[in-house]
């Protein structure tokens, strides 16, 4: 069964309903325009990487785990939709030779001080220097400013630099994990750049007892969201964008003056055949590094108070460590019960997206042993979920960024489709994601403000 409808239904399309997509369709309905929002997942799954679900009265995370206080889009997105934060604790712990070494990342005299624990003085102040350097140009929407800068690998730099062994073990390394899910060799030097903006001077963490999936539904109560709707195509015709998506074994073809495609780059030439050359081929060839994470519900909260457990490569090649979710604040787990979510590397998830849950689980349980952490994890688990992510974090290799200068000029702020997502321009956190929302939705506007010829009026 085909259905057609035309523009009186809807100003603007948003395919996604992930933190990117709901921003824009948040700032475009605020504006005054008719949305539809169309996603694939159900209703309990929205917002993408950053959806949380509630399993067994655990809330747990399905990709993003942790949010700071640096993200200042999503801090304004959550105060528009009076959707409000909790602080969380900002301790971290990093094994180090069979001790956990912590670091409070809440300010940047407590996280220096932290870091000192872990690298050489003067390994930190070059640090430091190099970050202040490059500031200025990292940015949330648009990461080709960085274009002149990204010539060497995260080791390469280390090398060039004199920063010791220590310090790519201790701290480059855990930045390249949550940059990439990636090691030093891989992950382009200005990663860890960007990880440090999220950390430095922010206040720490934030959370809710929700879980991270707060925000994005709190956004989709704002807006219209298709939910189990699959979109076949994308077309953009003159003064106008057409859409057809199907549900049931129902076929529905929508008229709109806009469209905001807000899915992984490399699904979106399969339903949007009108890309540029240029955005078609970087898409395609976007290297992502997968992501295993494994949440285990606790019938007690943990003796370890950190809120994540960093391991090294050096200390463990195979993990990256745990998040705590119950040492974030009161409320975010029941009272009496904890949450420990086990997260690997991209290289070994991506080999083993096929193991079942039993193994995935004798293996985290296996890096807690060797490490002498979680006690907890062997007898009082009284859940287990697993989350496999494919297409997990983008990963930015060094020449990456210099090639992100002409994919940002491909796509034309007149062009009535526009990209959502970090991980088009930028990196997979959940404050670029928003950051780009909120420039697909600027760049509508503009259009959409313009007055149309007769014909298409």
């Amino acid at each position: 069964m085909r259905e057609t409808s035309a523009c009186s239904d809807c100003n603007v399309v948003v395919v996604g309903a992930g933190i990117g997509g709901l921003t824009a369709a948040f700032l475009l309905q605020r504006e005054g325009y008719r949305v539809t929002v169309l996603e694939s997942s159900t209703r309990d799954e929205v917002g993408g990487r950053m959806a949380n679900v509630d399993h067994g009265g655990f809330p747990v995370d399905l990709a993003a785990s942790l949010l700071s206080y640096r993200y200042k889009h999503l801090l304004r997105l959550a105060a528009a939709v009076n959707a409000r934060p909790l602080r969380s604790s900002s301790l971290v712990g990093v094994v180090k030779e069979g001790r956990v070494q912590r670091i409070n990342v809440k300010s940047l005299p407590r996280m220096a001080a932290g870091l000192l624990k872990l690298v050489p003085p003067t390994d930190a102040v070059r640090l430091l220097i190099d970050y202040a350097r490059l500031r200025p140009s990292l940015s949330w929407e648009d990461m080709s400013s960085m274009s002149t800068q990204d010539h060497h690998s995260v080791s390469e730099y280390a090398a060039r630099r004199g920063i010791s062994n220590a310090t790519v073990d201790y701290a480059l390394d855990l930045l390249c994990i949550l940059a990439s899910l990636e090691d030093a060799e891989v992950t382009s030097s200005i990663g860890p750049f960007m990880i440090l903006r999220s950390l430095l001077g922010g206040g720490g963490f934030l959370t809710s007892t929700t879980g991270v999936g707060f925000l994005p539904q709190a956004l989709a109560q704002h807006v219209a969201v298709e939910h189990e709707a699959t979109v076949l195509s994308v077309e953009e015709r003159a003064g106008e964008v057409e859409v057809t998506w199907c549900r049931d074994n129902a076929t529905t073809t929508v008229r709109a003056q806009a469209c905001v495609i807000a899915v992984p780059p490399p699904l979106v030439h399969g339903i949007y055949p009108q890309l540029q050359e240029i955005e078609r081929t970087a898409f395609e060839s976007l290297r992502y590094a997968a992501s295993i994470h494994i949440a285990f519900g606790l019938d007690r909260p943990t003796a370890a108070k950190e809120v994540v457990l960093d391991f090294p490569r050096k200390e463990h090649p195979e993990m990256c460590g745990f998040v705590l979710p119950h040492n974030m604040a009161q409320g975010r787990v029941a009272a009496g019960r904890g949450l420990a979510m086990a997260h690997f590397r991209g290289n070994w998830s991506a080999s083993h997206l096929d193991s079942d849950d039993g193994f995935l689980a004798a293996a985290a349980l296996a890096g807690a042993r060797r490490l002498r952490v979680l006690p907890e994890l062997e007898s009082h688990a009284e859940l287990l979920r697993v989350c496999r992510v494919p297409l997990g974090i983008v990963v930015r290799r060094p020449g990456d960024y210099r090639a992100l200068k002409g994919l940002s000029a491909a796509r034309s702020v007149d062009s009535r489709v526009q990209l959502a997502g970090g991980d088009f321009l930028a990196h997979s956190t959940t404050n670029h994601s928003a950051a780009s929302g909120m420039l697909a939705a600027q760049r509508i506007g503009r259009v959409l403000s313009t007055p149309m010829p007769a014909r298409v009026r």
